[in-house]
């Protein structure tokens, strides 16, 4: 697959949107092997980012980036934190709400078909500030670009 292609630049979002911080900065980290994906997608800006929480005390464990490529916005939703020693109170905390949620929802117009509970909260804890800012770029902004969604 091209490094250029849609499919790879989505893909290469996803990884990137594991640079936002358990404090809610994106930071992107030129060490870091996931950075050479990160300049593959082609963010003509740095992306910004959005966490669960706007308490400082609380850790930002749900987090997606939106950014501005050539080929249109991309949203990209990071997974759940991966496993690390030693475990930390955000580690077990994205893990306990993956599993304890366990079920499927498909009760909500915002989100049709069936997703994760666990994707569900996670989500709606971000949702209303991607909102905003969606809401900026096409209906203030008037943008057609097209917006492609990716992660998790």
């Amino acid at each position: 697959m091209s490094s250029n292609s849609s499919f790879c630049k989505l893909l290469c979002a996803s990884a990137s949107a594991y640079f936002v911080q358990l404090d809610g900065r994106f930071l992107p980290d030129p060490k870091d092997k996931k950075y050479k994906e990160y300049l593959n997608v082609g963010f003509l800006d740095t992306p910004i980012p959005f966490t669960n929480s706007q308490k400082e005390s609380e850790y930002k464990i749900n987090a997606a980036i939106l950014g501005e490529t050539e080929m249109g916005y991309i949203l990209a939703f990071r997974g759940t934190l991966p496993p690390a020693k030693p475990l930390t109170p955000p580690i077990i905390k994205d893990w306990w709400q993956d599993i304890c949620k366990v079920d499927e929802r498909g009760d909500d117009p915002i989100l049709p078909g069936k997703v994760h509970d666990g994707f569900y909260t996670a989500f709606m804890s971000i949702w209303p500030d991607i909102q905003i800012q969606l809401d900026e770029i096409y209906k203030t902004q008037g943008s057609t670009k097209p917006l492609f969604i990716t992660g998790h």
